[in-house]
């Protein structure tokens, strides 16, 4: 037998139980309502950027089971999502489940609405008993019953009423005692935090200090990155700092150095703490790039830096995808997704539009507003023509929808295709509502997210563009142009 290392046994006994080891769990129901359709499952990369990757596609069966399997690492809320139907469940390693699937019955043709929020309901079967979902639901419908009677929520915020909190702590560790889940009693630990947090909102370091101090950093804890994300909103920026805003805007917007802020932010009592303070930075950062007045290039920058030298693992996990969302859709990005199709299921690459900027329109057949803006495109394509491509890409489900329309508008006579039921394109674009309009330039990067309606300002946009008299900047994405390819593609 070949002799191991001393080192190489330790690294692995280390990276084993710092990380974790993945356990298989399978998971079968039924979603009667739904056979022959895509299931997907998506899951948090992490709980500050909230980044989600797909980590599971199949095929409902023609009966409306399916029955797949999945590695999981900790508890972990997962996301399914029929069609544009979604639903959400915590489920654990080390078990096998059985789901049962549906939709409110209000809903006659609940596989054909698009965008609109309906919520697919998922009930665990088996195993039988509470479950860890279960028993997080109990606990935040607890809370908010106890704080809703008997004044008790005003008594907290107005009144500091001590009484209140004490009650509440001891009947939740009464009522919970026989549930006893690692992950459970560290979100029940910080969902009290909190309610604490209420009545010493301006009293942060006392809050600091019995949260924080001594603590490990939950990062996989819903509750815990709550209670973090909460406690540090904005914090860089809040009276509770002892941070001169001066001088974070100086180092923000008019220079660039990561070592400088990093030892400026940790002269404050509640930063000192290494893991903690570049957490805290990261935060702050994508706060900030999302407010005027701050640097964005700059700030890209700072995030890319822990990226690319953080000596916590789950840091660089999270500063790779805060930026790939705070850069995607800027100006100069290129989208991942520029295939729609037919009504009769042919492919249509969009790079064909390419030499030229391209207005894509999307929408759906029984979305009013979209419609009348197909009316304003037509005015647009006579100014422009030969200068500027339009598209429309329909997001109905049901692409038969689609056909009749385009039938019944001859007058709309530009390519009105589909998104054939893609969801990426949801995904890619972040839709949450309709009409939404998109303008890429001639290289088939981003140009105008959202472009202005073709009702309203675009023209004007359009004849400025034409007259080289406005184009924007793209976003300087930190890094080589290598790393800026990989942001894009």
């Amino acid at each position: 037998m070949a002799k191991v290392s001393k080192n190489i046994l330790l690294f692995f006994l280390f990276s084993t139980l710092f990380l974790g080891v993945d356990a298989q769990i399978n998971i079968r129901g039924s979603a009667n309502f739904a056979a022959g359709k895509e299931l997907r499952i998506e899951t948090y990369d992490d709980l500050l950027s909230k980044k989600k990757n797909l980590i599971h596609s199949s095929i409902i069966d023609d009966k409306g089971n399916f029955d797949f399997s999945l590695n999981l690492r900790y508890p972990s809320l997962l996301f399914f999502s029929i069609n544009f139907l979604s639903g959400e469940i915590i489920l654990e390693p080390h078990k096998n489940y059985l789901l049962e699937l549906s939709v409110d019955t209000i809903y006659q043709n609940p596989l054909e609405i698009s965008i609109h929020e309906v919520p697919l309901w998922i009930e665990i079967v088996e195993p039988k008993g509470i479950q860890l979902m279960g028993a997080l639901v109990q606990l935040e419908e607890f809370i908010e019953t106890f704080l809703g009677q008997e004044q008790r929520f005003n008594r907290l915020v107005f009144a500091r009423d001590y009484t209140v909190y004490d009650s509440l702590v001891n009947i939740i560790n009464e009522n919970f005692k026989s549930y006893d889940n690692n992950y459970f009693n560290i979100y029940k630990r910080y969902k009290v935090a909190q309610v604490e947090k209420i009545m010493y909102s301006k009293m942060t370091e006392r809050l600091y200090d019995k949260f924080f101090t001594g603590h490990e950093i939950y990062y996989n804890n819903i509750a815990y990155m709550q209670f973090f994300d909460d406690f540090f909103k904005r914090y860089i920026q809040s009276p509770n700092s002892k941070i001169p805003k001066e001088r974070l805007y100086e180092l923000i917007n008019e220079r660039f150095d990561y070592f400088e802020l990093e030892d400026f932010l940790g002269k404050d009592p509640i930063l000192v703490n290494e893991q903690i303070r570049e957490l805290v930075l990261l935060k702050n950062l994508a706060e900030l790039y999302k407010t005027q007045h701050f640097n964005k290039s700059n700030i890209l920058k700072y995030i890319y830096h822990i990226e690319q030298n953080s000596k916590f693992p789950e840091h660089k996990i999270i500063a790779k995808n805060m930026i790939l969302d705070l850069a995607k859709l800027e100006s100069g990005y290129k989208p991942e997704i520029n295939i729609a199709y037919t009504t009769k299921g042919d492919t249509v690459f969009l790079d064909k539009y390419r030499g030229k900027p391209l207005f894509i329109h999307l929408f759906t057949t029984d979305c009013l507003d979209c419609v009348k803006e197909m009316f304003a495109i037509q005015k647009l394509r006579k100014d422009f023509e030969g200068k500027i491509n339009f598209v429309s890409i329909s997001l109905d489900a049901n692409s038969v929808k689609l056909f009749h329309f385009i039938n019944s508008r001859p007058q709309f006579d530009w390519e009105i295709l589909s998104f054939g039921n893609n969801y990426q394109w949801i995904k890619e674009y972040g839709i949450q509502s309709l009409p939404l309009n998109i303008l890429l330039d001639e290289k088939g990067e981003i140009l105008l997210y959202p472009s202005p309606d073709p009702s309203g300002e675009l023209s004007r946009f359009l004849y400025q563009y034409f007259m080289e008299d406005y184009r924007p900047q793209p976003l300087e994405i930190p890094g080589s142009e290598g790393y800026k390819r990989e942001i894009k593609n």
